[in-house]
């Protein structure tokens, strides 16, 4: 029984110096040691290395998903576009055997000796005058602002005459500025004339 009391004195004294001690430590005006310090700095740039870790993360994921966003958007416009004109569009054919209209693919200078299955701005062209063998100015389907993010289109389109229907299969295929294709799409366009 003795034994017991002294115990519980012990761990009431010991427990009062422990509160005392932090008490004094909060209230007292020595500071904090280096150590303590040192600490606190650590702990706080693993914080803020973790937190920057997790931005960097989550904004390059976002650019990536803006881009294939965009990226499906130019193929459905373009689509729309293409099929528009391909459906009102007169087909001729030159002496030498090429068929119109086709489509371009436009370079930053806006020149449009790039074949169709370049990438680039797609441009609409037309013939000439019919037989002559020239080609009309390629006219740009959408304007440059179009193309954010830097993507570029390639349009590689196949004419069947031969078919009951005149109609056209078109494949449009959207990479970004590294080259990586993004989103491509395939289909055909009857001709109404």
């Amino acid at each position: 029984m003795r034994f017991i009391k002294q115990m519980q004195r012990a761990i009431q004294s010991s427990s009062t110096t422990i509160i005392d001690k932090f008490k004094n430590k909060v209230k007292g005006k020595g500071g904090y040691s280096i150590a303590e310090a040192l600490m606190c700095v650590l702990i706080l740039l693993l914080v803020t290395e973790a937190m920057t870790g997790g931005i960097r993360f989550a904004m390059t994921q976002y650019g990536r998903s803006m881009e294939l966003s965009q990226a499906r958007i130019l193929t459905s416009t373009l689509e729309n576009k293409i099929s528009a004109n391909l459906q009102a569009a007169t087909i001729t054919t030159t002496t030498g055997g090429e068929i119109y209209p086709k489509l371009k693919a436009m370079d930053r200078e806006n020149t449009a000796d790039a074949s169709a299955t370049e990438f680039g701005y797609i441009a609409f062209v037309s013939s000439g005058d019919i037989g002559d063998g020239t080609e009309s100015t390629p006219v740009p389907l959408l304007p440059r602002s179009a193309y954010t993010y830097d993507l570029e289109a390639k349009a590689e389109i196949t004419h069947y005459p031969e078919t009951d229907g005149m109609y056209y299969t078109v494949k449009i295929n959207i990479q970004n500025r590294d080259g990586k294709e993004l989103s491509d799409t395939i289909f055909d366009v009857l001709v109404y004339n």
